[in-house]
């Protein structure tokens, strides 16, 4: 549990450090698709820690 709480937590601080330069992508296509990115790598961390959580 401890673990997973600690990758949750390094994906926020990921986040925060990431999102300006997404922000300032003038590209629309480029923001959207590094979002989908993040979105799909934030879903496939939680699959992970909940597979953890199980064992």
């Amino acid at each position: 549990m401890e673990k997973g709480l600690r990758n949750i937590s390094t994906t926020s601080q990921l986040l925060t450090h990431l999102s300006p330069y997404l922000l300032m992508t003038r590209r629309t296509t480029t923001r959207i698709i590094c979002n989908t990115l993040f979105i799909i790598f934030s879903y496939c961390l939680c699959l992970f820690d909940a597979a953890n959580v199980e064992q």
